[in-house]
């Protein structure tokens, strides 16, 4: 039997997990990588095992010192077993009732352990959200001009608008509450909400926060004989307001309104200047 310390990386904080990776020879004669990873919760915590990337393991424990799981691989028999105090202890890995040996070598990841979904709280909360109004704030105008006094016949002219825009979210964390309605920013079961609920609002409204879009439009003017148009486009930048809800497996429930940064879009405004008809005009030699 083989069984070695692969990797060992303490993740506390608003992460808070545990994690370990082993590679293990088991009496079939097969080699595989274990990864064992522990997350807390308000009330307990969520251990997952992952068999060469593959789940293998899931459950909700209490995060007490002692044997957490066991499981059959390749007939052998494993437990994970924490020690300590929660988080600031260890996890590990037996194999047939063995620790690993004093040999073992300890190193840090170069990539991520195979269990990446726990990188973050993303899968700790249940998100819902409640739109409520969109309002929109001017951006500016855009003034064309088109100069069509010296002619007898109606013109029309095409002209595309456009403008740059990058979205965004704007989630006040300042006034995040619990079900009561009491203001839960600072408490310590916040932690994960504020990526959770990002990541929800980017996936309703289908929005990407690094990438720069650009707004374009044709929109087709007529100008009549002896005119002279002047069109005015005022840009207004569309923001959707709402709350976000998160309900974590302990059954805490917080609340936080968000703003988000939808499209720009344009007002357009046609004033007319009047030239006289020289087919009208006294004055005008004929």
């Amino acid at each position: 039997m083989s069984l070695r310390n692969y990797s060992l990386n303490k993740a506390l904080g608003r992460e808070a997990t545990l994690q370990n990776t082993y590679v293990v020879n088991t009496s079939d004669g097969q080699s595989h990588e274990i990864w064992i990873g522990l997350k807390s919760g308000l009330l307990g915590a969520r251990l997952i095992v992952t068999v060469g990337g593959a789940p293998c393991e899931e459950k909700r424990i209490m995060l007490l010192a002692g044997q957490l799981l066991q499981f059959e691989l390749g007939g052998d028999i494993f437990a994970v077993r924490h020690s300590g105090l929660g988080l600031f202890g260890s996890i590990s890995l037996l194999h047939n009732g063995r620790e690993p040996t004093a040999q073992s070598t300890a190193i840090q990841p170069t990539t991520p352990p195979p269990g990446d979904h726990l990188k973050t709280s993303d899968d700790s909360w249940t998100i819902s959200i409640e739109e409520a109004e969109r309002f929109s704030e001017p951006l500016g105008e855009e003034v064309r001009v088109i100069d069509n006094s010296a002619s007898a016949s109606t013109t029309e002219r095409k002209v595309t608008v456009s403008r740059e825009w990058s979205q965004a979210i704007s989630l006040d964390l300042e006034k995040v509450t619990d079900f009561d309605g009491r203001i839960s920013a600072k408490l310590p079961f916040t932690i994960g909400f504020d990526a959770s609920a990002k990541r929800s609002i980017r996936r309703k409204y289908a929005i990407s926060e690094t990438t720069t879009r650009r707004y374009a439009e044709e929109v087709t003017l007529s100008v009549q004989p002896y005119t002279c148009s002047t069109v005015t486009f005022s840009w207004r930048q569309v923001w959707q307001r709402g709350v976000v809800v998160g309900r974590n497996a302990s059954g805490v429930e917080l609340r936080a309104p968000f703003e988000l940064k939808l499209h720009p879009t344009f007002d357009q405004r046609q004033e007319d200047e009047k030239s006289a008809n020289p087919a009208q005009d006294p004055n005008l030699p004929s």
